[in-house]
């Protein structure tokens, strides 16, 4: 994102004002575009999930958290799978 900022604050630079008015429109579907995109990676399925591992590491420790048994567990690793259909 970061990258896609400083390349749109070059390009606006390097365009004269006529030139940008034209450009501006597709500047802006793509940053909604971008926005849309990336809106079901910060959806409230995750947050049961790292809450799940958070209080575990603070009951049993950070390794048993990081554990295979314990991110393979039922609760942890179902809603891993339901991030991917965007719950």
């Amino acid at each position: 994102m970061l990258a896609l900022a400083v390349m749109v604050f070059c390009m606006r630079a390097m365009q004269s004002d006529a030139t940008w008015k034209e450009t501006e429109k597709f500047v802006r579907f793509g940053f909604w575009g971008l926005n849309v995109g990336l809106a079901p990676h910060d959806r409230p399925g995750s947050v049961p999930r790292r809450s799940h591992s958070a209080l575990d590491s603070v009951a049993n420790g950070y390794w048993h958290a990081r554990r295979l048994t314990f991110l393979m567990d039922g609760t942890y690793h179902k809603l891993e799978w339901l991030r991917m259909v965007g719950i």
